[in-house]
């Protein structure tokens, strides 16, 4: 009983069987293989003119049954992208019908984009995507481009024709891990590689600039189209066009800006640009490196005694390290460019020293007069030094007296150190364009914390200053003494030993300041007010008279011999004649002076230490 069949069921066989037969004899005829095989290859390539032009159409019923599912694998490399089979789903998201081409489903769900978070900073505000790749090293980021294997770096293709790739190989290589999105301290990266951050500066395929940058010229043509007080909050443009900042003055060297319009352009962050050749120019490059600067701030200025480390402003650019040896030698130096942590600089007067020191080849001082000179700030501010001014390392004047000079007051405080503290070169050298100078108190508004940011960029005052010092020109008879002329002092000193003839000894240990600055209107027998002329000066001292050297006296002026101990930062200028001979106390209240200035001979005069 189990062989007898129904005559339904002998009628449902008998009915299927011719349909079979039919459908096998037309898959069989070689022409139609032919055509489906053509059929599924196109279902599963990419459509364009040039298939079109190569293609004969043929077109089969759409009531014939579908064929036998086959895969095809493609002969040549194989790139990740859906496989189909005619008849059946896709790789996820596609679906396929013979002799169409895979459209995406649009019930399949696709992963959400990132979603874009703002970020601001001091200086800029950016939108990027809130995931980013693995954070960058020194030498930059690392995109995983490739699947792992398939033509990554350091491996090599063995053969033209890959084997088929699956669904389950065709990922991209994902990285470990994630940091979080930009924050204030990361003002131009990192970067993701969906991000359109990169082409706020660069171009790739109509680029004008070197490194491919959308804009010609020099640097600061691009950087000017955001650092302009329109995409930045810094508008670093307006301290280079202030009106009130004059041209910088090569035949006198006289410099108020850094210039960044200069014939010869900066390359690179990691460029030795400066080493022992003559190189001298100031792109923003040179000091900032675009991928790596941040808005966060140095150590705070104290007792680390090794000088202030850099702020975020200056990460990833090239500075020079120093070994020193005695006083008053050249150290050693050594580049450091900036590509790595261990190449990195760790003290902010490193990035100075590129170019303000005998690393590089220093323009020569023939022809100039003593004040003019460019000298090795390597060997000024070597610590073994008698004196010098503490940036290196804290300075050696520990007396009671300098620590009442630093606590106590003046119009123009804004810096409270100490006897323990080390100083950053932008405490004196920093963009005076950037802040508002009302005197008197507060003297200087919106100046940040001797730790934050100071760019010098330009400056209403000479050398780069910000605030006035009265170093070159000497007073003629009857001019009184103020304290804007001394006013960078006076941003760490007490004015108040100076500001009154006598003075006293309450802040200083050398009693007869007040008397020299303020009460020698008219005891001066000379009309010329040139600091490199003998003999000249006519009125009230100024403070480079004594002290010629600000940043030490390794460097003293040889017009005439001197001789000066070195310490107290005391050198005489060329105005000042005779011996020139000074003799410090060995003990409080000795001292003596054998020199001529201001028409007046001194020979031993003694006075208070």
């Amino acid at each position: 009983m189990d062989n007898v069949r129904s005559y339904e069921e002998v009628q449902s066989l008998n009915s299927d069987k011719p349909r079979r037969v039919r459908v096998r004899a037309f898959v069989a005829h070689p022409a139609v293989r032919v055509v489906l095989v053509v059929s599924i290859a196109l279902a599963l390539t990419p459509f364009g003119p040039s298939h079109v032009m190569a293609l004969v159409a043929t077109t089969i019923p759409m009531d014939t049954v579908a064929p036998t599912p086959t895969t095809t694998t493609p002969t040549s490399t194989a790139t990740p992208g859906p496989t189909a089979t005619p008849g059946t789903t896709a790789t996820p998201g596609t679906t396929a019908t013979p002799g169409t081409t895979a459209i995406p489903d649009p019930t399949t769900p696709v992963a959400p984009l990132p979603t874009p978070t703002t970020s601001g900073s001091s200086d800029v505000t950016v939108v990027v995507p809130s995931q980013t790749l693995a954070p960058m090293d020194r030498g930059g980021p690392s995109y995983p481009l490739l699947p792992s294997g398939v033509g990554s770096s350091g491996t090599t293709a063995t053969s033209a024709v890959e084997p088929p790739v699956t669904a389950s190989t065709t990922s991209l290589a994902e990285p470990t891990s994630l940091p979080a999105a930009v924050t204030s301290a990361n003002i131009h990266g990192p970067y993701t590689t969906t991000s359109d951050q990169c082409a706020i500066c660069h171009r790739s395929h109509t680029a004008k600039g070197r490194n491919l940058t959308k804009t010609a010229g020099p640097q600061s043509t691009l950087c000017f189209t955001c650092h302009n007080g329109t995409g930045a909050n810094a508008d670093v443009a307006a301290q280079f066009s202030d009106p009130l900042v004059p041209q910088n003055d090569n035949t006198n060297r006289l410099y108020y800006r850094h210039d960044t319009v200069g014939a010869i352009a900066h390359t690179s962050a990691g460029d030795n640009e400066f080493g022992g050749v003559s190189n001298r120019h100031s792109e923003c490059g040179d000091c900032h490196n675009p991928h790596k600067a941040n808005g966060t701030d140095g150590t705070t200025i104290g007792t680390n005694g090794t000088g202030a480390s850099p702020s975020g402003r200056l990460a990833g650019v090239s500075g020079v390290s120093v070994t020193n040896g005695a006083a008053g030698t050249s150290p050693a130096y050594a580049l450091l460019d900036g590509l790595s942590p261990e190449t990195s600089i760790t003290r902010e007067y490193q990035l100075c020293f590129k170019c303000h020191s005998g690393f590089t080849k220093l323009s020569p001082n023939a022809g100039f007069v003593a004040s003019r000179w460019r000298l090795d700030k390597g060997v000024e501010l070597n610590p073994n030094n008698p004196s010098y001014h503490p940036v290196e390392a804290a300075g050696k004047n520990r007396t009671p007296k300098m620590i009442a000079s630093l606590a106590g007051p003046s119009p123009y405080k804004i810096w409270n150190f100490t006897i323990d503290s080390t100083i950053r070169c932008v405490n004196c050298h920093a963009s005076s364009t950037k802040y508002t100078q009302v005197p008197p108190n507060p003297p200087v508004l919106n100046i940040p914390p001797p730790n934050g940011d100071l760019p010098m960029h330009t400056s209403r005052n000479p050398g780069i200053l910000l605030q006035n010092y009265r170093n070159r020109v000497l007073k003629p008879t009857g001019e009184s003494y103020k304290n804007a002329d001394f006013a960078l002092c006076y941003m760490c000193h007490s004015n108040t030993p100076f500001a009154t003839n006598g003075g006293g000894m309450d802040r200083t240990n050398f009693g007869l300041h007040g008397k020299h600055t303020a009460g020698l209107t008219g005891d001066g027998d000379s009309s010329v007010v040139t600091i490199d002329t003998p003999r000249a000066g006519g009125g009230n001292a100024i403070c480079a008279e004594c002290h010629f050297r600000q940043h030490s006296t390794s460097f003293k002026d040889e017009t005439l011999p001197q001789t000066v101990p070195g310490s107290r930062l005391v050198s005489f200028a060329p105005n000042v004649t005779g011996l020139r001979k000074w003799a410090p106390a060995a003990t409080l209240g000795q001292g003596s002076c054998t020199l001529t200035c201001h028409g007046e001979s001194h020979s031993d005069a003694g006075y208070n230490d």
